[in-house]
């Protein structure tokens, strides 16, 4: 099957996958050298979030893989982005290596290795907090105010970045 049918031009799905994974090698230096950017800050803001991939070998369609962040905020702003088939432990630990400084994680106990080990500050994270005040405020009595709701709108109003 032809995924390209522009007069003249005849690029099969064989192809176009090869260009891929030729461009990602050809960006790897700047991939490392932005991980090793983002693991330069003094904060590491990190999370993973779950996608689906058809056809993985060796997964069913079903089964869930992830995507792995490292943000940074500091003099040189990085966000890296790392595929890995699990969500485990050992993910964070290869993503942040000898890493020695803070990072903001949520509750994920798959971060408490890594932290331990290279006795990391583990900074709460903010997003996470207000989602409890918010479910805090729906689970109160209608038309009345409680401790969440000054909470909530502290976090929500704030300017901190989450």
């Amino acid at each position: 099957m032809f995924i390209c049918d522009c007069p003249g031009v005849e690029l099969n799905r064989t192809t176009l996958a090869n260009w891929m994974i030729q461009c990602g090698q050809l960006v790897q230096p700047l991939m490392n050298l932005l991980a090793e950017t983002a693991l330069a800050q003094p904060v590491v803001h990190m999370d993973e979030t779950a996608l689906q991939v058809l056809n993985e070998p060796g997964k069913s369609p079903e089964s869930q893989s992830y995507m792995w962040l490292l943000l940074t905020t500091g003099h040189q702003p990085v966000v890296y982005y790392h595929y890995h088939s699990r969500r485990h432990a050992d993910v964070p630990e290869q993503l942040l290596g000898d890493y020695h400084g803070a990072v903001m994680v949520d509750g994920y106990d798959g971060y408490q290795s890594i932290c331990q080990k290279n006795q990391l500050t583990r900074l709460g994270c903010w997003a996470h907090a207000r989602r409890k005040f918010i479910e805090a405020q729906k689970s109160q009595p209608k038309g009345k105010a409680g401790k969440a709701d000054g909470c909530g709108s502290f976090l929500t109003t704030s300017n901190y970045p989450i």
